[in-house]
C-alpha cells in the first residue's frame, strides 16, 4: 500500500458506465519543490460515494495499491 499527500485538482461526477458498473475520477496535484505532479485515480462502484465530502482546493492523503 502507498499513501500520498496530495492537492484536489478536480473531482468527476460518477459515470455509469453500465447497469451493473459505475466510476468516478479524482484528479490530485503532488506537490514537488520544482515540478508538480498531476495523477488522476478512478474510485469504482461502491467507492464512488466516498469522493463526495471531497472539494477541488482541499488537501487530502490517498491510499492506494498498483
Amino acid at each position: 500500500m502507498f499513501k500520498l499527500q496530495a492537492n484536489v485538482k478536480s473531482v468527476g461526477q460518477t459515470v455509469n458506465v453500465s447497469d451493473k458498473f459505475s466510476k468516478r475520477e479524482l484528479v490530485v496535484e503532488i506537490p514537488d519543490d520544482k515540478y508538480p505532479q498531476v495523477v488522476s485515480f478512478e474510485a469504482t462502484q461502491d467507492k464512488c460515494s466516498l469522493l463526495d465530502p471531497i472539494g477541488a482546493g482541499q488537501q487530502v492523503e490517498i491510499t492506494f495499491a498498483l
